[in-house]
């Protein structure tokens, strides 16, 4: 009878061991599961705050447009610079098509926030701030007069252009 209490507790033990090993084991990969999942968690939070600083730089960007008016008797390009975050943008050149005048772009050191109206003379003017747009007439009907392309920088250092088949890109 001792025989056989010392085999059933031999059996006992090694099924022990068993459990032991298995549990082990188990604990094991589920850990390496967790690892794997959090590196993929965190790489996702990570691409979606780029996406979201991309987003961001675009839309500060997007404030900047520009476009052909009439003034009463004068002709010229309405430049913007609206958005839900004020900004300043930095050498921006306008290039235009229609202006008899001057084929050179419209070059603008230091563009603050508001709506600016530069007159189509020779050489370019300053541009001229303006309160009330009321006054001017988008040109919209000719391919005569178009903005061909914006180039700027803004106030991140990231220079940007736009033209009407790309649209906005970093540059």
């Amino acid at each position: 009878m001792a025989s056989l209490d010392l085999q059933i507790g031999n059996v006992a033990e090694i099924i022990a061991a068993v459990a032991a090993l298995a549990s082990t084991v188990l604990t094991i990969v589920a850990l390496k599961i967790a690892r794997a999942a959090n590196d993929t968690a965190e790489f996702a939070a990570a691409q979606a705050e780029k996406r979201e600083h991309s987003r961001d730089r675009r839309h500060l960007a997007s404030a900047l447009q520009a476009w052909w008016v009439a003034a009463d008797e004068r002709w010229g390009v309405f430049v913007s610079n609206r958005g839900t975050t004020p900004t300043v943008f930095h050498q921006v050149e306008v290039s235009v098509r229609g202006n008899s005048y001057n084929t050179e772009p419209i070059r603008i050191e230091c563009l603050p926030p508001g709506d600016f109206f530069v007159e189509s003379t020779t050489p370019w003017p300053f541009p001229v701030l303006i309160d009330d747009a009321k006054n001017l007439s988008p040109i919209m009907q000719t391919k005569k007069y178009a903005v061909e392309s914006i180039r700027f920088t803004d106030p991140l250092g990231v220079r940007w252009s736009w033209d009407p088949k790309a649209g906005l890109q970093e540059t």
